[in-house]
């Protein structure tokens, strides 16, 4: 580029124009001058020129960019060393050459696991607070919300104060009762319990009111459907008595009254005083009348049985 010229020779080195009040001529432009200024802005394009034709531009009169678009093209492309050894932000740090290094830089070197314990962004998040832990004067762990002190935290070493002295606003010599243990509206709460019977596992139980108006049971997350009782007796008729299914009479079942029937043979049986009674029993009505003709009768006489003839 051209050195830089020289101003024109007047007392301020500034251009004037004719005074006629003071008398006062007009600057004179020497040949000097002007050859120095054609000089200096020739030079001035040629520099301009060398970054258009490096950036592949032809010069044209109608645009107003076309340097600062050269210069973009030269100085901004990825494939430049000082470009590329640049961070993007695109990239969101992934381009990092050392992690490491870059976390100690922040201070962060002492920090492993940095994504475990994170200020805000939780359920709870009420605001962007600063959260700070710091070893207190007292030898005690203390959090600091903003600029509170919340106190100290209780840890294994600073546990919190034993015995309890207040729950429910009660202080004193605390007595719990079952209102302070949630347990306010249970009667004898030792009548049922989860565990501890006979076949006791791990499971869960639940009782709850389901949508369909009934007491339904849940085991863990299975629903092991509704419960019987007095307003949901189970399905009636019964269709299965003592392994016998399809459509069940009683008559088809013993039902301890000293009479049975067998169904594959349709006989019914009898007794009086039972097989082991110790007590002479005299029957003179049967439980219930034979449809057809008795078959036969068994009795005892002593020890000895005796069947009389059919009837």
């Amino acid at each position: 580029m051209k050195p830089l010229i020289d101003s024109i020779n007047t007392d301020d080195g500034q251009f004037h124009g004719r005074d006629n009040q003071t008398g006062q001529l007009a600057t004179i432009v020497t040949p000097v001058y002007m050859n120095d200024t054609q000089g200096a802005t020739r030079s001035l394009q040629r520099e301009v020129i060398s970054i258009l034709t490096a950036a592949g531009i032809k010069p044209a009169d109608a645009t107003n960019d076309q340097l600062l678009s050269a210069l973009k093209a030269l100085f901004l492309a990825e494939d430049d060393s000082r470009v590329s050894g640049a961070l993007q932000k695109d990239k969101n740090l992934s381009d990092l050459t050392d992690s490491a290094k870059a976390r100690g830089a922040l201070f962060l070197d002492k920090v492993g696991n940095w994504m475990a314990v994170q200020a805000n962004g939780g359920l709870h998040s009420s605001g962007n607070h600063h959260i700070y832990i710091d070893w207190g004067e007292d030898g005690k762990l203390h959090i600091t919300v903003d600029t509170s002190d919340e106190g100290a935290l209780f840890t294994t070493v600073n546990p919190p104060p034993y015995p309890v002295t207040s729950v429910n606003s009660k202080t004193g010599a605390v007595s719990l009762s079952k209102s302070d243990v949630g347990l306010g509206n249970v009667g004898n709460w030792a009548a049922v319990q989860q565990g501890g019977g006979a076949n006791q596992g791990t499971n869960k139980l639940y009782l709850g009111w389901g949508a369909d108006g009934k007491l339904r049971l849940t085991v863990d997350s299975s629903d092991e459907g509704a419960m019987y009782y007095e307003n949901n007796p189970p399905p009636y008729p019964v269709t299965s008595v003592n392994g016998t299914t399809g459509a069940v009479t009683t008559a088809e079942a013993s039902l301890g009254a000293g009479w049975w029937k067998d169904k594959a043979t349709g006989l019914i049986f009898q007794t009086g005083g039972g097989a082991n009674s110790s007590v002479a029993t005299e029957v003179k009505t049967f439980n219930i009348s034979f449809p057809n003709a008795c078959l036969a009768i068994v009795g005892t006489i002593g020890t000895e049985l005796f069947a009389p003839p059919p009837v």
